[in-house]
């Protein structure tokens, strides 16, 4: 049944020759193999003014290397391509060469200028996919933005990103890039040492989003690596680095990074994620806020240390400091949660630095399980909350704060609801 539906789809599209974007969702389909894979190609051929295909194969586990050598050889009729994006993961069929087939392909598309490609879950890719892939996107000068997604591939160590960072190095018109590698855990600093000597190549780059959540060998010699070259990439608008989880990130990671951060001054756009990077202390994000007050141009800061215990009133105070200076900001999503030494002070120091950010748009905090936040503490966010006009958005999250009462989360409830401007609430008080 689900073959002869990809059939009577692919012949559909006879009738939409002049389509220019198409998105096929056929995730969970398990039913599909490499034979429905072609047949849906074959249609896609027909619409020889695509420029834009997203298609979601995600745990279409009877899918192997041989459908994306179809799929790959199936592009090639599709001239005016632009944008490719294709899910394949959990298709645990897929290995190595599947990814060199598929490259090969795509490395004869010299008009594609994006290309997502997620391949989490696929646990038999190994080195040698990301070198042979690697290889074949080095030949696709023309692209603009590439997003890779390795999560969970476990056997990829620190020579497969080596050898994906040399073919990528050689893209100097790339504007975005994406690579996510979450709990890869044979990955250690040497990896990130030598994809990080790659990406300072790029002098165009605009945008850069890198994810070794939960890769347990990455220590701060990594976070060095990557903000040496960061500061080198003087065009750089947003930054979003996610580090949870990686037991050995401390402070040094948040000093490195503070050090680039003044040198960035096109900088709009700042996240980091280190929760559960629990040797993180206040000295840390001391240097951070001091560094942070020297980026005038940034317009939304993201900042997550959800379970890093050492953490105290000071650290949080250094880093109010930081932001305050920033009168730029538009969007502030800080998540102090099971930051257990965090009290009213801090939160008093946040809440009166936070007032004169007066062109914020969107607020989120959360300080779940913070036990010595009490109803002062909420008392001085409600008021805080008052002086911020331009407020569109907001989530603020207390749960499990066992000295709040009742009374003061009423409270909070109606200074929210005298917030003319908002649009968007998610209260968790509870």
């Amino acid at each position: 049944m689900l073959s002869q539906g990809l059939k009577v789809l692919s012949q559909g599209l006879k009738v939409f020759s002049s389509l220019r974007s198409i998105n096929i969702n056929l995730r969970n389909c398990s039913g599909i193999t490499d034979n429905g894979l072609k047949v849906l190609v074959e249609g896609l051929q027909r619409a020889k003014s695509l420029e834009s295909i997203n298609l979601n194969l995600y745990k279409c586990e009877k899918i192997t290397d041989i459908g994306l050598k179809k799929l790959g050889k199936g592009l090639k009729k599709l001239n005016c391509l632009r944008s490719l994006s294709v899910d394949f993961g959990f298709c645990n069929k897929i290995t190595d060469k599947g990814l060199k087939n598929l490259g090969k392909e795509l490395q004869k598309r010299t008009s594609l200028q994006s290309i997502d490609l997620d391949f989490g879950g696929c646990k038999k890719i190994m080195n040698e996919g990301l070198k042979d892939l690697g290889e074949c996107l080095k030949e696709v000068t023309s692209l603009r933005s590439v997003s890779l997604n390795f999560n969970l591939c476990e056997k990829i160590t620190d020579e497969g990103l080596k050898d994906l960072g040399e073919g990528l190095q050689n893209l100097i018109s790339l504007k975005s890039i994406v690579l996510e590698f979450l709990f890869c855990n044979e990955i250690p600093d040497k990896g990130l040492k030598d994809l990080s000597g790659c990406l300072k190549r790029l002098a165009s780059l605009q945008s850069i989003r890198l994810s070794f959540s939960g890769c347990e060998k990455i220590a701060d010699e990594s976070l060095k690596d990557i903000a040496e070259s960061l500061q080198q990439l003087a065009s750089l608008q947003l930054i979003e680095l996610d580090f949870a989880q990686c037991p050995q990130i401390a402070d040094e990671s948040l000093k490195s990074l503070s050090k680039c951060l003044p040198q960035l001054t096109s900088l709009q756009s700042f996240f980091v994620n280190m929760s559960s990077c629990e040797e993180i202390t206040d000295k840390g994000i001391i240097d951070l806020g001091e560094s942070l007050k020297e980026v005038t141009s940034l317009q939304s800061i993201k900042f997550n240390v959800y379970g890093c215990k050492k953490i105290t009133d000071e650290g949080l105070k250094s880093f109010a400091k930081g932001i305050k200076q920033l009168n730029s900001l538009r969007v502030v999503q800080l998540d102090f949660s099971l930051c257990e030494r965090i009290t009213d002070e801090g939160v008093k120091d946040l809440s009166e630095c936070l007032k004169s950010l007066s062109c914020l748009q969107s607020l989120s905090m959360s300080f779940q399980s913070s036990e010595d936040i009490t109803d002062e503490g909420l008392k001085l966010i409600g008021e805080c909350l008052k002086n911020l006009s331009s407020l569109q958005s907001l989530s603020l999250t207390v749960i499990r704060c066992k000295k709040i009462t009742e009374k003061a989360r009423e409270d909070v409830r109606e200074v929210v609801k005298t917030l003319q401007n908002l649009t968007k609430t998610y209260l968790n008080l509870f």
